[in-house]
């Protein structure tokens, strides 16, 4: 398990503490020369079964620690909580059982786990009902962590059509994914404008010339914005 968490420095060289923001790490690699990432491989695995990720212990543990020393200080805040892949996965669980308290908002990128409300409590799964708002999960839905039984109701969901499993970083301007640079790369993302839609459909097209080739413009456009 790895985590950070980190704060903006205001004008005069302090840190500005009612900001915080922590961040868990996707999973390690396996390393067959020594220990590293032979845990976080396992945890990934185990998730998929509906089962949080033995990562969420030493994870919380962090979380805990980061919010006590960070709440101790005058106006000190944790406001987000952000995870990837098998720590995106149990990001559901901390959410439930932190941000009711603590009020911070949790952001998952490609989550990879499967049926993670199965963790939580009765309690937890209604708050979690209630305030989608608190949960923002991107989800890349032609990578490999779409096949890892993750599920499709919970938080609020934003879908890209990307395959590489990543955070999409390259496509953030501050905390806001930029929808005119997804579609001039060819990309569909939930909460697009028709326009933008068209445009992505058109630079697929352009950028796979042999895609239905022996279809029209018109019907090429309609089915991979159909797709």
């Amino acid at each position: 398990m790895n985590a950070m968490a980190f704060a903006p420095i205001k004008g005069d060289g302090t840190p500005d503490y009612s900001n915080v923001a922590v961040v868990f790490a996707g999973t390690n690699n396996v390393n067959l020369m020594g220990d590293t990432g032979k845990t976080g491989t396992g945890g990934a695995i185990r998730s998929m079964g509906g089962y949080l990720s033995p990562e969420y212990k030493p994870a919380s543990a962090f979380l805990e620690k980061t919010l006590m020393s960070v709440e101790s200080k005058p106006g000190g805040r944790v406001t987000d909580v952000g995870g990837f892949s098998q720590s995106g996965a149990y990001l559901m669980k901390m959410t439930a059982v932190y941000a009711p308290v603590h009020g911070f908002r949790s952001v998952s990128f490609d989550d990879f786990g499967g049926m993670q409300q199965r963790t939580l409590t009765t309690d937890e799964l209604a708050w979690l009902k209630e305030n989608p708002q608190a949960f923002l999960r991107y989800r890349n839905a032609r990578s490999f962590a779409a096949y890892s039984l993750r599920d499709h109701m919970y938080g609020t969901i934003v879908s890209v059509s990307l395959k590489e499993h990543d955070t999409l970083a390259r496509y953030f301007d501050g905390d806001a994914l930029n929808l005119d640079r997804l579609a001039k790369d060819g990309h569909f993302v939930s909460g697009m404008s028709a326009e933008q839609v068209a445009l992505a459909a058109r630079t697929f097209l352009k950028d796979n010339p042999s895609w239905m080739s022996g279809s029209s413009e018109k019907e090429r456009i309609a089915a991979r914005i159909k797709e």
